[in-house]
């Protein structure tokens, strides 16, 4: 059963992959603006949703038609494709772990681009 536990805050703009499983070079980005998005446990799995345009990162190869590709060469290009997607689901131990060592998700620290809010006591 899929239960929200609170808020993540996403406090940098910041490209994520479409499919968090993907481990290919080639897979599709996402550009996520700065906001406030649901979390989620599923049985023993927690994971958050993002609301955000699809991005055709540098190199990226587009496919525009029947064998005609752009290939973008300046950075991350945002589209106006608007998707809803899903972080990586973490394990209970996994998230744990998370929140306490990685930067991206400590309090405080310059490195800081996500902040929990969580209903249900997970400890940390």
């Amino acid at each position: 059963m899929t239960t929200q536990i609170g808020t993540v805050e996403i406090l940098k703009a910041r490209v994520y992959p479409l499919d968090a499983v993907s481990l290919t070079d080639e897979r599709q980005q996402v550009w996520v603006e700065p906001g406030v998005y649901p979390v989620y446990k599923d049985y023993g799995a927690i994971f958050w949703i993002m609301t955000g345009v699809l991005s055709y990162g540098s190199g990226m190869f587009r496919k525009i038609g029947d064998g005609m590709f752009l290939v973008n060469s300046e950075g991350d290009e945002r589209s106006d494709v608007e998707v809803k997607f899903p972080s990586r689901r973490f394990g209970e131990d996994q998230f744990k772990t998370f929140l306490r060592s990685d930067l991206a998700a400590r309090e405080g620290h310059p490195d800081q681009r996500l902040r929990f809010r969580l209903g249900e006591v997970i400890d940390g």
